[in-house]
């Protein structure tokens, strides 16, 4: 299977707002609140509508970015990255000045989600490191050691995008079809500098099951 993986290594951005400029009764579908214990505050991923163009967002952003120098009390934004393939928009630090002018822009913007941590799943003590496979083909868990690709679709030219906890993509597996897609939100989070690496094991496990050489 000739896979093109991606990884994005990226907390999942779901969002909402954290202070009492906005309260619970005021929230709508546009604005999305993590729980308290997973939220990344003020840190928020702001959904762009399908109308507006690509050349577009990159505009606003730096038009939103231009407002720090405007000197609006209480304003403060810095852009952690634009996403237009797995999602559509673009990733912020925002003070809640900042926020409500964003969430003012109905005509452009869709919606804003608070960022919050996610965790992958406890792995079993033992791995039977082919039973994903086997698990795809079939609609029972009585798993059979074989994987029939459906209508004899074998996936080959496809662009698959991992969001997990990076990626391993130096791995033999991957037969240098992984790719780092140049933006790691944790990076800039964090000051950290893994460009996406694999941190866990978890999501180059998955990238495996979905375009390894062997699985």
């Amino acid at each position: 299977m000739k896979h093109y993986i991606s990884s994005c290594f990226l907390i999942s951005c779901i969002l909402l707002i954290t202070s009492s400029t906005f309260g619970e009764g005021q929230l709508t579908k546009r604005l999305i609140r993590a729980r308290r214990d997973i939220r990344v505050t003020n840190v928020y991923f702001i959904h762009m509508r399908n109308s507006v163009s690509t050349d577009r967002i990159h505009s606003y952003v730096k038009e939103l970015e231009e407002m720090n120098e405007d000197s609006i009390p209480g304003y403060h934004m810095i852009v952690h990255g634009i996403v237009i393939e797995a999602a559509f928009g673009f990733s912020a630090e925002l003070s809640n000045v900042a926020l409500k002018i964003i969430l003012d822009n109905k005509i452009e913007v869709e919606s804003v989600e608070e960022d919050h941590y996610m965790k992958a799943g406890e792995v079993p003590g033992k791995i039977v490191f082919t039973w994903g496979v086997d698990r795809l083909d079939q609609s029972t868990n009585q798993y059979d050691s074989m994987y029939t690709p459906p209508c004899n679709l074998t996936g080959e030219g496809t662009d698959v995008y991992v969001l997990d906890s990076g990626l391993w993509y130096s791995h033999q597996e991957f037969s240098g079809r992984a790719v780092y897609l140049g933006c790691d939100p944790v990076d800039t989070l964090f000051g950290s500098n893994r460009s996406g690496l694999d941190c866990t094991g978890h999501g180059s496990h998955v990238a495996g099951t979905i375009g390894g050489d062997t699985f």
